[in-house]
């Protein structure tokens, strides 16, 4: 495991580097005992896009697929959590609407992305197309403001935004504010972590090899295109 963390694939490596991500996590940690929880809670929002820069890191920068899509499926996962929070009546539910969300997520991602591979768009084709897909839900969902756009009890609202769905509950607890955000931050680093182990497995090299050279690595007998679905 301990190899996966610092093999050759990522940047930051040795004793050095740890003591740094040790001490950022650290001061991380420590921001809520300083800081107003408003703050703290509007903080925990903005560490979201982590994720989908850690995804377009990977999908970018160790797979060479240019992606302008992350914003349309973090879109998708958001609406889905809205719409199927609200039906699914909140409260504890709402951990349920969560993973539902994202399973969602990556089913579109799964079917535009089947569609773009096995079709042979690569290159600035595959970041036009992404970002064509993005630009047609965001001026879909920008003209839902009307009664008549939602799903059940669930309103789309349009530009002002979805609302009226519960906060991430478990039990009587809502995970908001100071707790929003230090859950963030487990998430973060676990996800982080594991895509370090990813990168240098035997997967990543092959997600590496792709960027590199696709023909070169399907001759070495890799199907490229489900590492690049993948």
């Amino acid at each position: 495991m301990f190899k996966l963390l610092e093999g050759p694939q990522t940047l930051g490596r040795g004793k050095i580097f740890w003591s740094c991500f040790l001490a950022v996590l650290a001061g991380a940690l420590a921001y809520p005992l300083f800081a107003d929880s408003y703050d703290v809670g509007n903080f925990a929002y903005f560490l979201i896009w982590i994720f989908m820069a850690l995804g377009l890191c990977l999908m970018w920068g160790y797979g060479g697929m240019l992606s302008f899509g992350q914003t349309l499926f973090f879109g998708i996962a958001g609406y889905g959590y809205g719409v199927l929070a609200i039906n699914m009546g909140g409260g504890t539910a709402t951990i349920g609407a969560l993973v539902l969300s994202v399973f969602l997520a990556m089913v579109a991602a799964g079917i535009l992305g089947y569609f773009m591979i096995w079709g042979g768009i690569n290159g600035i084709f595959f970041g036009i197309v992404t970002l064509s897909a993005t630009l047609v839900l965001a001026f879909f969902l920008g003209q839902t403001a009307g009664p008549e756009w939602h799903i059940g009890p669930a309103r789309l609202n349009g530009f002002n935004g979805m609302k009226g769905m519960d906060p991430l509950t478990v039990g009587d607890f809502y995970i908001e504010g100071s707790a929003l955000y230090y859950v963030m931050i487990a998430l973060i680093v676990i996800v982080y972590l594991a895509l370090r182990m990813l990168v240098n497995s035997g997967i990543g090299n092959v997600i590496v090899a792709t960027r590199e050279n696709p023909q070169r690595a399907e001759m070495l007998g890799y199907d490229v295109r489900k590492y690049q679905l993948l």
